[in-house]
Parts: C-alpha cells; sequence; structure tokens
C-alpha cells in the first residue's frame, strides 16, 4: 500500500478503536509529529514503525500491504555511509590509475615504481568494491535484484581486472592491445547492464537517478564499441561523480526515514 493510502488506513484504523494520536503514541512510543506525517501521508515509514502502530492497535501486519514500505537497518545505513565516502577517494585514486596504467603501457616506468603501483591498484580496487558494495544496499532495500547482482558482477570483474594489471609483467604492445580490447568489451557490457538495472529505481529517485543510469548505458555502449573507449574514459569523470550523489542520495533519504 503507498502513501497516502497507507496514512489513510493507519488513520481510519486508530479512529475505529476510538483512540487520538496522542492516545496511540502513548502505546506505541511513536512520536506525535510521526503519526501524524504518516496519517497525513508525508512520509512512507519503515516496516519497523508499521509493525508498531498496528500492535498497538491489536492489528495484524496482513491488514496493510506492505508494496512501497522501505525497511533499512542500521547497518545498511552504514554501508552507505561508508560507499560514499570511499566512493570520493576512488573518484581522486582513478586519475592516479589512469595516469600510472598509461605510462606503464607506453613503457614509461620511471613515472612509478611497481610496488607503488601495486599500492595504487589495491586501493583502486577497495574503493570501488566498497562504492559498488553500496549499489548492491540499494538494491536489496528497495528489492531490485538485478542492481544488486549487477553490482557484485561489476566488483568481481573489476578485481580480476586490477590482479591481471598487478601480475601482468608482459608489457608488450600485442598482448597490452588484446588486453585493453577485452576489458573495453566486458566492462561497457557491465555498465550498459548496471545503466540499465539502475532505471527500476526511478520512481523512487527521478531526476538524478535517470541522469545517471543514461551516462552508465552511453559510457557502456562507448566502451562495448572499443573505438570510442577515449570518450567513455571521458564520460567515466561526470559518471562517478553522479554515482557518489546519488548512493548519498539514498542514504539521505533513508536515514531520514529510519530515524523518523
Amino acid at each position: 500500500m503507498k502513501q497516502p493510502a497507507l496514512g489513510k488506513r493507519i488513520s481510519e484504523l486508530r479512529k475505529q478503536k476510538g483512540l487520538t494520536q496522542e492516545e496511540l503514541v502513548e502505546k506505541c512510543n511513536v512520536s506525535v509529529r510521526t503519526i501524524q506525517r504518516i496519517e497525513s501521508g508525508e512520509v512512507t515509514p519503515r516496516s519497523f514503525t508499521i509493525k508498531t502502530i498496528l500492535a498497538a492497535l491489536d492489528e495484524k501486519l496482513e491488514t496493510i500491504t506492505l508494496d512501497n514500505v522501505v525497511e533499512i537497518s542500521k547497518k545498511q545505513l552504514t554501508i552507505l555511509q561508508a560507499a560514499w565516502i570511499v566512493g570520493v577517494i576512488y573518484f581522486i585514486i582513478g586519475f592516479v590509475e589512469v595516469i600510472a596504467d598509461y605510462n606503464l603501457m607506453i613503457g614509461e616506468t620511471d613515472f612509478i615504481s611497481k610496488p607503488i603501483y601495486v599500492v595504487v591498484k589495491i586501493i583502486t580496487a577497495l574503493s570501488f568494491s566498497i562504492l559498488f558494495i553500496g549499489f548492491a544496499e540499494i538494491g536489496k532495500v528497495f528489492n531490485k535484484r538485478f542492481i544488486t547482482i549487477s553490482s557484485y558482477l561489476f566488483i568481481v570483474i573489476f578485481i580480476l581486472s586490477c590482479l591481471y594489471d598487478v601480475f601482468d609483467t608482459n608489457y608488450s604492445y600485442e598482448i597490452t592491445s588484446v588486453s585493453l580490447v577485452l576489458k573495453s568489451i566486458v566492462f561497457g557490457v557491465l555498465q550498459v547492464l548496471f545503466g540499465i538495472s539502475l532505471l527500476s529505481l526511478q520512481k523512487q529517485f527521478a531526476g538524478v537517478v535517470i541522469a545517471l543510469a543514461v551516462l552508465e548505458i552511453l559510457t557502456g555502449v562507448f566502451f562495448t564499441t572499443v573505438v570510442g573507449a577515449p570518450v567513455a574514459m571521458f564520460f567515466l569523470i561526470p559518471t562517478i561523480l553522479l554515482e557518489i550523489i546519488v548512493v548519498f542520495m539514498v542514504y539521505q533519504k533513508l536515514k531520514k526515514e529510519l530515524y523518523s
């Protein structure tokens, strides 16, 4: 049941029991302001809050169909907070990684030593993984399995790619070229799939999420063509920024609902 129908139903149940909002508050230990906002349809409460209110009204959970109710735990909220914060680190380290990869590709090993290169790759892999674990959690919270699956798939492939870069000691032009082509195609396909998965969130988060989904798909298409990879690299800058913004927006929204 969606708002405002959810709020109206709770209001009806309360009145049927002959309770005022203040009396309901005393029974369920939820603030008057929260009850008012729920009944007026201003907010969609989390599942726990609905269960608490229904218990106070001596009603079963089945009384209300929880079609659009978001259930978020403090652990998931912490993961989302870490995801957008670490995402900023990923955005910054990404520039260093690209420069390092380019210099190694052209044989310029004086720019960065192998140990430092390994450290850069480790930080890149970890920060990327944490950012996309955030998206995986978003998929779980909103019951969007496609987002969760595509996020974890992205993480696995990205880590494997970083491991390949770290342990690859053969910098011949032929092997490097084949490797770059395969990476471009694989990451392009993954990015298109991830972008499509994000479209399932357009009802909850229109604007920015739609913009991110479109950018992910466009960037992925350019990567898939291989020849468009340089354009895709340029698109990655706003794409990663939007990824961080989206995770931050979801974090703020769910934090508000958790503590409302």
